[in-house]
């Protein structure tokens, strides 16, 4: 069996074909010197790419070089002496492992795959069945999924940074072909609004955040999300203190064809203070309305008051002048010949001056003593137009 220098003068020749391009560094990761040849050799066949490979067994090494990231591609065995590749892969993606990374296994089938992908694994490769050409096509894919996958980020955190500008906190989630809701980032904000860390969220659930009222809505817009179409809908949240805050949040779907998941991005804005001002508004307009109600009812019920005090004033007058003149036309009938005329005349002023009080002191439309001129004089006239009432 070769020694390990022996395997770096492979690496040298694998550099040469296209030295001018820039080198692909992929790390084996595999306790058999027996397979790395085998990959190896197949690496040398490749043409059109300047790849470089490089070899390391032991199982903290590997972890650290993945943490680092410092290949493109990482190349798992599935068995690594008393560990395996599926925990390496987890404990990698766990410390923020970024590169993509390709299984490489003869054992299991489908179930460890699967599992591998779950973990986060680009792809995988069979043993006994990889050839040049799979090879090839594998770490291309892999690489391509990886610059898909940064555009993506970089996509995204453009878009959380623009929606920090303009809301309060934004959101990514998931909703998975069963139903389930996935968190996949939350700004920020979202802890200072809502007192819950993302964990807490996870772990309480994303119902338990929505006031009991407006989860019916929230739980049928969910479903309606599956058919598309941007919402805009105003909803209250439960902090972690219970207080209460009102939002409005703006949601687009976005479905995923190939996993048959939706992507639901979100920008929430803090609405609490506008929404209490309006209440307080609301509050003051029906206070204003009331207070509105009430003087109208107290100038009526004044102008009714009023209107009874001047029809029993006037009515108590008028009868008086009624029975004066009925004593003046009883008298003026029989023309009074028995009785000085001076009298006649002191009774027709003392009733004029009663009249004039009623229709002009009374009523407010000329002062007391221009009353009483008035009625001297009207009285004085009357007794010219009765020759009958002369002196004598």
């Amino acid at each position: 069996m070769q020694s390990r220098a022996a395997f770096r003068a492979w690496e040298i020749r694998i550099r040469k074909p296209s030295m001018d391009a820039k080198a692909i560094r992929v790390l084996m990761v595999e306790d058999s010197e027996d397979d790395y040849r085998l990959i190896q050799r197949l690496f040398s066949k490749i043409q059109g790419h300047n790849f470089t490979l490089d070899w390391e067994a032991a199982y903290e090494t590997a972890l650290d070089d993945m943490v680092q990231g410092r290949h493109d591609v990482y190349l798992l065995d599935y068995r690594l002496g008393q560990r395996d590749g599926l925990q390496l892969l987890r404990d990698a993606m766990a410390q923020g492992c970024c590169a993509p990374v390709i299984l490489l296994t003869a054992y299991g089938g489908y179930e460890v795959d699967l599992k591998a992908m779950q973990l986060g694994a680009t792809d995988f490769l069979p043993k006994d069945g990889v050839t040049t050409e799979l090879l090839e096509r594998v770490i291309r894919y892999a690489l391509a999924h990886k610059r898909v996958e940064d555009a993506l980020r970089r996509s995204e955190e453009r878009y959380r940074r623009l929606c920090e500008l303009t809301s309060d906190f934004a959101y990514a989630c998931r909703i998975t072909s069963d139903g389930h809701l996935v968190r996949e980032w939350l700004t920020d904000a979202f802890t200072r609004i809502t007192g819950c860390a993302p964990e807490e969220l996870d772990a309480r659930g994303w119902k338990g955040l929505i006031y009991p009222d407006d989860l019916p809505v929230v739980l049928t817009r969910l479903e309606a999300l599956r058919t598309g179409g941007v919402d805009v809908r105003e909803l209250r949240l439960l902090t972690r203190s219970g207080e209460i805050r009102w939002v409005r949040a703006y949601t687009k779907p976005v479905p995923d064809e190939k996993s048959g998941d939706i992507w639901v991005y979100g920008a929430v804005q803090d609405i609490t203070e506008q929404k209490s001002s309006e209440e307080a508004l609301r509050a003051s307009e029906k206070r204003l309305r009331a207070l509105s109600i009430r003087q109208r009812n107290v100038i009526e019920r004044e102008r009714k008051r009023i209107a009874r005090e001047i029809h029993d004033v006037l009515g108590h007058e008028l009868t008086l002048v009624r029975l004066g003149l009925s004593w003046l036309a009883k008298k003026l009938a029989h023309l009074l010949e028995d009785e000085p005329r001076v009298k006649v005349l002191e009774k027709l002023k003392s009733m004029s001056a009663s009249c004039g009080r009623t229709c002009w002191t009374r009523l407010d439309w000329l002062p007391p003593w221009n009353g009483r001129l008035w009625s001297s004089k009207n009285a004085r006239e009357s007794c010219a137009n009765w020759p009958c009432l002369g002196s004598r």
